[in-house]
């Protein structure tokens, strides 16, 4: 498994920004005609927009599943296990964010393996 990331320590360097999208881009475009032993590829993105996530789905037959836990456990985390600048991308994230039917929502008890909760 490879990944690509701004950077180890998890500080955003927006210097890098186009470099880790272009790279991104360039690996799925060269993994969509075929020809290799690839069957899946992840692709992790905090993707608010709709539109965003709907070229993944158009362009790459990809699935939207999004991992919804709630705004306040993401800003704690990012409060205890990030840079400071991650609080307010932890927040930009929830309220930029742009429902469409499309996404396979996955509920944070679900994404942590807690099995089925009564309604």
């Amino acid at each position: 498994m490879a990944a690509m990331s701004l950077a180890g320590d998890r500080e955003w360097i927006d210097a890098l920004v186009p470099v880790v999208t272009e790279a991104r881009d360039a690996a799925l475009e060269r993994l969509l005609p075929g020809g290799h032993q690839v069957r899946r590829c992840w692709v992790i993105s905090t993707a608010p927009a709709r539109k965003k996530r709907e070229h993944y789905r158009l362009r790459y037959g990809a699935r939207s599943v999004l991992l919804w836990w709630p705004e306040e456990t993401c800003r704690l985390r990012a409060m205890r296990e990030r840079p400071p600048a991650w609080q307010q991308y932890a927040r930009n994230s929830f309220d930029r964010y742009e429902p469409d039917p499309a996404d396979e929502v996955l509920p944070s008890w679900k994404v942590a393996g807690e099995g089925e909760r009564a309604g």
